[in-house]
């Protein structure tokens, strides 16, 4: 998958208010390195030191009640193309010298959408930060979005009335070169957009049909002077082949949704917004595994499965071939795995393996951000009737990677619930080294 450096949009679960605290009106925003930024929200922790004095954060830091108040700090990613808020975290000790200032935050939290600085209010000014106030160093009023999750709007394009496909397929190639594009779209969610959440764009007018592109919402939505029609900023994020856009009423639980709303900008129904991110994470990834689970078991008998064909697939056992490589589609039942279960496990446990204690961020760098596998203490395979069991995602599932993954079921029947634990895993790995050694 060819998407650029700081592109595609990663889903987190929704924060969590601790009890019995609130935020900060006003919150420091500061950039910090992409990748600094990743390995702080991996480990939850970041200690750095600045070339200026945050006398100001200091003070709020010393008059607010631990007990009672956080002081937020958000980061933004210093990418020149992407810049934008990646994650925030409590500020627990500021220290300022003559000329630096060195600030501890704990408690980091990654945000679950990125838009960018600009969306913030500088507290200082009452002003939106613009392209040129964009420092290391700013007190700004605490956005909404640190403890909200975002909203999914859906923007219309029919290529017959709106933007022409040559301008579209002119951005896809910019963000495939990891450039970033934005546009004014019109949106008539005059009263509920807001700068942070993100869109998905549905190609409607003729086939192809389906969700093509997605993004964030830059600004309020404003109508035009001209023609009065209320528009928004757009930040696109990714746009896939646009003769090959996902068809939403293959989704589980979407199919019922109406996919031709008659206005661009409908906020999509939270009952299925996240199922539908999901898939569309899934199909922009080619992520066929993932997909199979988040798709209608009906959906092969529509006239649409044949853009399904090259991933959703499994192999035969019962076919014999000397050639390799070719598609064979092979229809069969399969277990339900909820998504959410995953994000809370990883919310909980981190993306680190707990057998051998790897990590694929600290590995291979941004590309290995939140991969790893989640594997089911309770094998699935166990489960007797077709209504499945209840998982305690903290409890029942635990991150591992995918050699621990297939150590842990080796040689074991997972159909019958047989599989190893992680500490005899860890046992048998810790034996196997001193042996080797």
């Amino acid at each position: 998958m060819d998407f650029p450096v700081a592109g595609f949009l990663l889903l987190s679960p929704k924060p969590v208010m601790p009890p019995e605290l609130e935020l900060y009106d006003t919150s420091i925003c500061t950039i910090r390195d992409f990748r600094d930024i990743q390995i702080a929200i991996s480990k939850g922790t970041i200690d750095f030191t600045e070339n200026k004095r945050w006398v100001a954060a200091k003070r709020m830091l010393d008059e607010s009640d631990p007990q009672k108040t956080i002081l937020p700090v958000l980061l933004a990613d210093s990418t020149k193309e992407q810049r934008g808020i990646m994650a925030w975290g409590r500020a627990s000790k500021i220290e300022v010298t003559d000329s630096q200032t060195r600030i501890m935050l704990e408690d980091i939290k990654e945000i679950p959408a990125r838009p960018l600085i600009s969306a913030l209010c500088c507290q200082r000014t009452q002003e939106f930060l613009s392209s040129e106030d964009q420092r290391n160093y700013r007190i700004v009023d605490t956005p909404e979005f640190v403890y909200d999750a975002p909203k999914t709007f859906l923007l219309t394009w029919n290529p017959k009335k709106d933007v022409p496909i040559e301008r579209l397929q002119k951005i896809r190639q910019e963000l495939i070169e990891g450039e970033s594009s934005e546009l004014d779209w019109t949106c008539y969610s005059t009263n509920k957009a807001r700068p942070g959440d993100r869109f998905l764009m549905l190609r409607l007018g003729g086939e192809p049909r389906g969700i093509v592109g997605c993004g964030w919402l830059r600004s309020y939505s404003e109508a035009s002077e001209d023609d009065h029609t209320p528009r928004a900023n757009i930040l696109w994020d990714w746009i896939v082949d646009l003769d090959q856009p996902l068809n939403p009423r293959t989704i589980a639980g979407a199919e019922g949704y109406k996919w031709s709303p008659q206005q661009s900008g409908t906020e999509l129904n939270e009952e299925i917004s996240e199922t539908v991110w999901l898939a569309w994470v899934a199909w922009v990834e080619r992520d066929g595994e993932r997909l199979g689970d988040l798709l209608h078991p009906e959906f092969l008998k529509d006239e649409d499965k044949s853009q399904f064909s090259e991933l959703v697939v499994e192999s035969s056992e019962n076919t014999v071939s000397s050639l390799e490589g070719r598609f064979i589609e092979s229809w069969s039942k399969r277990r339900e795995r909820d998504p959410t279960n995953r994000a809370r496990c990883l919310a909980r446990y981190e993306a680190r393996c707990m057998v051998c204690d790897m990590s694929f961020l600290e590995e291979y760098g941004e590309i290995g951000l939140n991969f790893i596998h989640v594997h089911h203490e309770q094998p699935l395979g166990g489960v007797t009737h077709a209504d499945g069991v209840l998982y305690h995602a903290s409890d029942d599932l635990k991150p591992v990677c995918p050699n621990c993954h297939a150590m842990l079921h080796n040689g074991l029947d997972a159909r019958k619930g047989e599989v190893r634990t992680i500490a005899e895993l860890r046992d048998i790995r810790v034996q196997a080294k001193a042996r080797m050694t």
